[in-house]
């Protein structure tokens, strides 16, 4: 965590407000101040110091002496944060001008995480009860199956062609999406077709504000649908005897 710019201890206080001031005092021209302006925070510094040996002492240390040095501390701090917040924000003063009189520069806001430009990696694992295993992983690099850096989920889609018929690289213009995956291997419950299809599955990164990535490359799992073109034939069959 970054070190707090005021100091909640007093002597942690003391310590970094006299280096405020001293750091000032040299030079306040490297800090756009004036001489007048370091003595007003000379003085209030070298006040609560004051106050706050009179009060650490053991024969100076009565409550009147502790409300004289809260009262002197409050009046440092609100000048220290006074100059502090002009020289923080002064982008003519260089850093190394400001950590010399205790300022360390605002982290800067991080930048949003834009969404992967690679399509992810998919593999066909295996059939299992109604639904197929896929596996996702980074295109390149370790092929973790991690979600790469910006990506908050996997979007899946899903092909049913005809045996027989070409296969397309690429998914259509309207592209029939299944549901988002965040996890790797993915247990994919897919629609039961009618008769037999090639189940083909394409995949895309998306990021936590809805933008996407480029397709993955075609992922084929199997043919599916034989029990519904049997079942379809024994109906035939049944009605042609019927007749």
């Amino acid at each position: 965590m970054a070190r707090k710019f005021i100091p909640d201890s007093d002597r942690g206080f003391a310590q970094m407000a006299r280096n405020f001031s001293d750091g000032i005092s040299g030079s306040p021209e490297r800090y756009f101040l004036s001489q007048g302006d370091a003595e007003i925070i000379s003085r209030a510094v070298t006040e609560f110091r004051h106050r706050l040996a009179l009060a650490t002492w053991p024969r100076t240390r009565t409550t009147q002496a502790i409300r004289e040095k809260d009262a002197a501390r409050s009046r440092a701090e609100r000048i220290v944060r006074k100059y502090g917040a002009l020289i923080r924000a002064n982008t003519e003063i260089d850093s190394t001008a400001k950590m010399s009189v205790e300022m360390r520069e605002q982290p800067r806001r991080a930048r949003r995480r834009a969404c992967p430009q690679q399509g992810p990696y998919l593999r066909y694992v295996r059939s299992e009860g109604g639904a197929h295993v896929i596996e996702f992983r980074e295109q390149f690099g370790t092929r973790s199956r991690a979600k790469p850096r910006g990506a908050a989920r996997l979007e899946l889609f899903i092909e049913m062609i005809e045996p027989g018929r070409p296969i397309p690289r690429l998914p259509g213009e309207r592209p029939w999406y299944l549901r988002s995956f965040t996890s790797s291997p993915m247990r994919v419950e897919f629609p039961l077709p009618d008769g037999p299809r090639m189940i083909v599955y394409w995949a895309r990164w998306a990021d936590a504000t809805g933008e996407v990535g480029p397709w993955s490359d075609r992922c084929d799992a199997r043919v599916e649908g034989w029990s519904a073109a049997a079942a379809d034939s024994r109906s035939g069959e049944t009605a042609m005897r019927a007749a």
